[in-house]
């Protein structure tokens, strides 16, 4: 009970240093998330989410994500966060929508659609895109580990154009590997680069809530 309240406190200081960081750095929310993780139904999760960009703009980042499972197949998650690059300002909201579950030897299967407003090198943008993800449960020293793939795409409008812009993201979630902290979930996710898009790595923490 001291870990959750203490984890839950930590969760809560950075988020605030993120919202606080906002106003005058940029706000991102980038990556899968736990997009790639079977919650259970009706429960949830807060994300701190650190980040790293090498793409024509470099920048450190955090960010804040709280994912919602409504039912068995579908979820919602809002996210938020703060760089110290200039490579956009960005909030969004998205949703999971599970196709398939992992089943023997199948991968689970979810699109994951999103919108969100920012502005990006003084522009304006309106985005909306969609994730299709695969995901494969598999046992690496005792605890169950979610590898995944993912291609990112979206179409981004701003003053009469658009941009399409596409990555391939990869990576692994799963409950922490030390003992107490199990109920503590991590992920690692890099980013690729394939059109107007960017190249980037995350390391996140979530709590089940």
């Amino acid at each position: 009970m001291k870990f959750k309240f203490k984890f839950a406190c930590l969760l809560s200081q950075l988020i605030l240093a993120s919202l606080a960081l906002s106003h005058s750095s940029n706000l991102l929310a980038y990556g899968t998330g736990l997009s790639s993780y079977p919650l259970p139904e009706h429960s949830g999760a807060l994300t701190t989410e650190f980040s790293t960009f090498f793409s024509d703009e470099k920048g450190l980042g955090l960010q804040a994500r709280y994912l919602r499972k409504i039912n068995q197949r579908v979820a919602i998650e809002g996210s938020i966060g703060a760089s110290d690059s200039q490579l956009s300002k960005r909030f969004g909201v998205a949703g999971d929508i599970e196709v398939s579950p992992d089943v023997d030897h199948y991968p689970r299967f979810v699109v994951r659609p999103f919108i969100e407003r920012s502005t990006e090198y003084g522009k304006n943008y309106n985005t909306i895109g969609a994730y299709p993800i695969l995901s494969k449960g598999y046992v690496f020293f005792e605890n169950t580990g979610y590898p995944f793939v993912s291609l990112p795409m979206s179409v981004a409008f701003s003053s009469g154009t658009n941009q399409f812009r596409m990555a391939a993201a990869f990576g692994i979630t799963g409950k922490l590997p030390i003992s107490g902290y199990d109920n503590v979930l991590l992920n690692l996710e890099g980013s690729i680069n394939i059109t107007q898009s960017f190249n980037g790595i995350f390391l996140g923490l979530s709590y089940p809530l």
